[in-house]
């Protein structure tokens, strides 16, 4: 058995791991399975707000889901919404799914590091020789600047031993401007 249920039922880490990974398939699988524009009929035109911070807090592994979340966002910001509300609740949902999959992957580092991954091997000796500031300025500049996926950045600070009260701020930072600069940019190119 590759792991001994008796000996981690009693462990509330246990517990909130389980039921995280729970919610990343579940969610990954709506996204999947109902698609961006299906959610919002059910919810309704008037809860777009609520949609879009679902689509982004639903988008766990953003890798499979960044690119349904990233063409609704720009189809919502091309429509009459209020666009900071709308990158707010982009943004709140962003940071939401950035921080379980940062959540998982800092429970699961020692697993991690069994497999000797070369290139998470690489970029977590590259994230331990910079500064907390440097560290601080590549979270932000990243989530906040690129389209790539957030995944191999959480897994490269979760993995190098930054804890969830240093990144926290940073991610919400991150997805903040991220979300606002797409908005925004949505909004400029197809409103």
């Amino acid at each position: 058995m590759l792991i001994d249920w008796n000996k981690h039922r009693d462990n509330p880490n246990t517990w909130i791991t389980l039921l995280a990974v729970l919610f990343a398939v579940v969610s990954t699988v709506v996204l999947v399975v109902i698609g961006p524009q299906n959610l919002v009929d059910m919810v309704g035109e008037d809860n777009v707000y609520f949609a879009v911070y679902a689509l982004g807090a639903g988008g766990i592994v953003s890798t499979l889901t960044g690119g349904v979340f990233y063409s609704s966002l720009m189809a919502f910001a091309s429509s009459d919404v209020s666009l900071p509300l709308l990158a707010l609740a982009a943004g709140l949902g962003l940071s939401t799914s950035d921080s379980i999959f940062f959540y998982l992957v800092s429970r699961g580092r020692q697993a991690l590091r069994q497999y000797q991954f070369r290139w998470l091997q690489w970029f977590e000796s590259w994230v331990q020789r910079l500064p907390h500031w440097g560290v601080a300025l590549v979270i932000v500049g990243y989530i906040g600047f690129t389209p790539l996926p957030n995944d191999i950045l959480m897994t490269a600070v979760a993995a190098g031993g930054y804890r969830m009260r240093f990144a926290a701020p940073l991610i919400i930072l991150g997805d903040m401007i991220g979300a606002f600069v797409f908005v925004y940019f949505g909004s400029a190119v197809f409103g």
